[in-house]
């Protein structure tokens, strides 16, 4: 007795726990084993139903958990739960009396199986809840599952099993003749006794409530799938009612635990910001200590902008300058306070003009980067200036009191040492800053005789001006500081390696070449130190950064040039989609040598009129009709002759030359549609294409009215089209506002290549939109793939109950035009109806009715399209 008593002292209070629900459950059994009992089906209705909301309510508590935490273990819990509890409400269904009838199989059968699924999808995605955890402990984090293949399985899961019942008819589930009424039952309870097995074995349970009252729930769902369920032996006994009871009692041990889990992070989470309240005050505190030394110094301490004005002062310069301290004041300009100096006779001036005294003075203040100015105060006391210029511009000057020649030596020097620190040091990450970097470049430069390689690497975190301005700049400070640090690691495990902040989102590093060194390796390291997601108040943050390597001296000899081939390496990163690195090669520089070239021949193309408009026709799919004309840039090149549109547009948004080309088009077509108004010649309306870099710069109203009121063309003729790409593009951009205008006009505002982007159907009901243009590459497919015929039937079904107008563009062939003539009524432009055309052969086209009958009278055939 004394051995049983010791043996229950030391097991904990769970297993305690654990082997009296194994005894209850077991006791409970034996004793109703030979009852003969009947129950009723209300019973098993209201079970079933509270069985099903709690199956419901655990999914969702563990799946937030999942989000929160992103680990396996309660993505497997949420959804099995969450399957389970839709596959319990499966099983209410198909064994309700009034949808019996209409299915294959009776509710003999259909009871049993129904119950059936459901315990074995929960028992073997809770045995995989084990099994998720196990496999990250041996491999790590990388072999973590993500939630979609999962959700999708369990939806196909669910799909499968009510057609299933819903098709085939079922065997019987009773072998009466059999102990095991029901054998099929083992199967989950051996999915329970692994995953019960797994958590025993995991050892969390002793510390961790949720995962105690889990393997609490394992051993309730094991007893009922190995005790009660296999016995039965017929739908209305004991052993029924008993499982029926235990099942919803299991669920709701698992929905304890969860909220038991919640209110310990809760708990946590109130403490954490207790600490970092306190850190705050901490910090506040700091701050006041560092503003109090500074004006406790003896000496004083003086900070110059560029401009030469005064941003700080201490008490100590103040008070070493009595007679004008009242003047001291943030924003005075040094030449200013020399004057008002020399006019209260703060210095005794050994030059007969004071005016020569300021001018030597300002001299050396301007010319020399250190400088040491000895002045003598009315009241006898020696003073020793000392201005150090910045390579920004700005100087930092210290006042000392050298009456006493060696406390001059002491604190001057340790005054130099700290001013230096505060030149050559980033603030926030504490690393070298750009001025330290470049006089580490200088001294490399120097050294270039003596044969050593080395490399630059430019680093830019990707998308960060989102950080700022979505989390704010204390998020954005943040991330900073920790890149800095993982980065500085880099420096101790690399020989040769030195990293800086160069400013901004950007960092440099670098990189002594020896024989053993490997770039690639390096810039890998880089990128995988960046990648590492942090945590930042309840915020996850996934850095990227970019990267260009410029070597020397094989890709130049100038550090000037170096740091513009690492740049163009970095664009070209950013251009492959971040998150990466390149190394600088000729080709780079020639395609932005060729680019440069473009831009240039551009701006003379705008001058010198090279720049035309061509005309495409829009009709009616139905009718025939005109009910529009696309306005279409063309160059005209004097030597390459017609350039395409996607070589040189790009180049136009990029250098800011749309506006001055927007303003063309706005005028070669405004003054076509005048014309042919004039002409009496119907062109239902003229489109013309909107720049996203004229939208930014916030004249493209009055572009568009100028020319609107000069050209006489009414709002009714007019269609403006706006990129879907560019629709939500920026989100500080008053692009709904602009196009609100333009529609209070009664201009008709079209969203172009619709499809390619990521604008919703909620957004084409909120902004002001008429019409849309599907995009070519549903069009292409449209007739031979069902899936984009279905897509394309979809949009403009909604577009006609929007009230939008639909234009299908890039009809190329007779079976396209008959695949959208049978979705619906549409406008079509493409090379099927007419290429883009001049103004003079656009009105030709037109007055000789070249629209009607243009959608029977070709071939069936594609037009080729060069």
């Amino acid at each position: 007795m004394k051995q049983a008593w010791g043996a229950m002292r030391v097991m904990s209070w769970q297993a305690v726990v654990y082997l009296a629900t194994v005894l209850g459950l077991g006791v409970c059994s034996f004793a109703l084993a030979g009852l003969d009992w009947h129950g009723g089906g209300n019973v098993h209705i209201v079970m079933d139903s509270a069985s099903t909301i709690l199956a419901l309510i655990v999914g969702a508590i563990a799946l937030m958990r999942y989000y929160a935490q992103k680990e396996n273990t309660y993505l497997f819990i949420s959804t099995g739960f969450l399957g389970a509890g839709f596959l319990d409400l499966l099983h209410e269904i198909v064994t309700n009396d009034s949808l019996v009838p209409l299915l294959p199989s009776g509710v003999a059968a259909l009871t049993p199986w129904s119950w059936l699924v459901s315990r074995l999808f929960l028992s073997s995605f809770l045995f995989l809840s084990w099994l998720a955890w196990h496999h990250e402990r041996r491999r790590g984090e990388a072999v973590r599952i993500g939630e979609w293949p999962v959700f999708a399985f369990t939806v196909i899961v669910l799909l499968l099993t009510a057609a299933f019942f819903a098709v085939l008819p079922l065997p019987s589930a009773y072998f009466p003749e059999h102990f095991w009424g029901r054998p099929a039952e083992l199967v989950p309870a051996t999915f329970f006794a692994l995953a019960l097995a797994g958590y025993l074995q995991k050892g969390v349970w002793r510390l961790d409530r949720f995962e105690y009252w889990l393997v609490l729930s394992l051993i309730i769902g094991l007893a009922v799938q190995l005790q009660a369920m296999p016995m039965s032996q017929s739908m209305q006994d004991v052993h029924i009612d008993m499982a029926h009871l235990f099942k919803p009692i299991s669920y709701l041990c698992v929905m304890v635990g969860l909220l038991a889990e919640m209110w310990r992070v809760l708990r946590n989470a109130n403490q954490r910001s207790r600490d970092l309240t306190g850190a705050k005050i901490k910090l506040d505190q700091i701050h006041r200590r560092l503003v109090t030394s500074v004006n406790s110094m003896r000496n004083g301490f003086a900070i110059w902008d560029s401009d030469d004005r005064l941003v700080l002062a201490n008490r100590a310069y103040l008070q070493f300058h009595a007679p004008i301290a009242d003047l001291i004041t943030e924003g005075l300009n040094y030449s200013d306070m020399l004057n008002a100096g020399f006019k209260k006779n703060v210095w005794k001036v050994k030059d007969p003009s004071r005016r020569a005294a300021l001018r030597r003075i300002l001299a050396n203040r301007r010319t020399e980067r250190e400088s040491e100015i000895e002045a003598t105060l009315e009241d006898g006391k020696q003073l020793v200036y000392a201005n150090m210029v910045l390579d920004n511009g700005e100087m930092i000057t210290t006042v000392v009191d050298v009456s006493a020649h060696r406390q001059r030596e002491l604190e001057l020097q340790d005054t130099k040492d700290q001013l230096e620190h505060i030149a050559y040091y980033d603030n926030l990450t504490g690393l070298a800053n750009r001025v330290h970097c470049l006089k580490d470049m200088a001294e490399k430069f120097a050294f270039a005789d003596k044969g050593k390689k080395w490399a630059i690497i430019q680093i830019d975190l990707d998308k960060f001006k989102r950080i700022n301005d979505t989390q704010g700049h204390a998020t954005g400070d943040y991330l900073l500081k920790r890149i800095g640090e993982r980065f500085q690691l880099l420096t101790r495990e690399i020989a040769g390696f030195e990293i800086y902040r160069w400013g901004g989102d950007e960092f440099i590093a670098l990189v002594e070449r020896g024989e053993n060194t490997d770039l690639e390796v390096i810039c890998q390291e880089l990128t995988d130190l960046a990648g590492i997601q942090l945590t930042y108040e309840n915020q996850v943050l996934r850095p990227t950064v970019s990267l260009g390597v410029a070597r020397y001296p094989e890709d130049g000899e100038d550090l000037e040039a170096l740091m513009i081939f690492a740049d163009l390496a970095l664009y070209k990163t950013k251009e492959l989609g971040r998150d990466g690195y390149q190394f600088f090669t000729s080709d780079m520089k020639a395609e932005v040598d060729k680019e440069a070239r473009i831009e240039d021949e551009l701006r003379e193309a705008i001058n010198e009129g090279q720049l035309e408009l061509y005309y495409q026709p829009q009709i009616n799919i139905r009718t025939e009709a005109i009910t529009g004309v696309e306005a279409l840039l063309r160059w005209n090149h004097p030597e390459r002759g017609l350039v395409s549109p996607g070589e040189f547009l790009p180049i136009a948004e990029n250098s800011g030359l749309a506006p001055a080309i927007g303003r063309l088009v706005f005028d070669q077509g405004l003054a076509a549609a005048r014309k042919m108004l004039d002409a009496n010649i119907d062109f239902g309306r003229l489109a013309v294409n909107l720049s996203p870099n004229h939208l930014k710069e916030g004249e493209i109203l009055k572009d568009l009215f100028r020319c609107v009121e000069a050209y006489q063309v009414a709002p009714q003729y007019l269609s403006v089209e706006i990129l879907e790409s560019f629709l939500l593009d920026d989100p500080h951009a008053d692009i709904e506002n602009i196009l609100k205008q333009v529609r209070d006009k009664d201009i008709h505002v079209e969203l172009d290549d619709f499809g390619t982007g990521y604008a919703s159907l909620s957004h084409l009901s909120t902004m002001p939109i008429s019409g849309l243009k599907i995009d070519r590459s549903f069009i292409q497919k449209v007739v031979n793939d069902p899936t984009q015929k279905g897509i394309v039937s979809s949009l403009i079904s909604i577009s006609e109950l929007m009230k939008l107008h639909v234009i299908c563009e890039g009809i190329e062939t007779r079976d396209q035009v008959e695949a959208i003539s049978q979705i619906g009524n549409c406008s079509i432009q493409g090379y099927f109806v007419a290429r883009p055309m001049r103004f003079s052969q656009l009105t030709e086209w037109i007055s000789r009715s070249c629209n009607k009958g243009a959608l029977c009278a070709l071939p069936k055939m594609e037009i080729n399209r060069s």
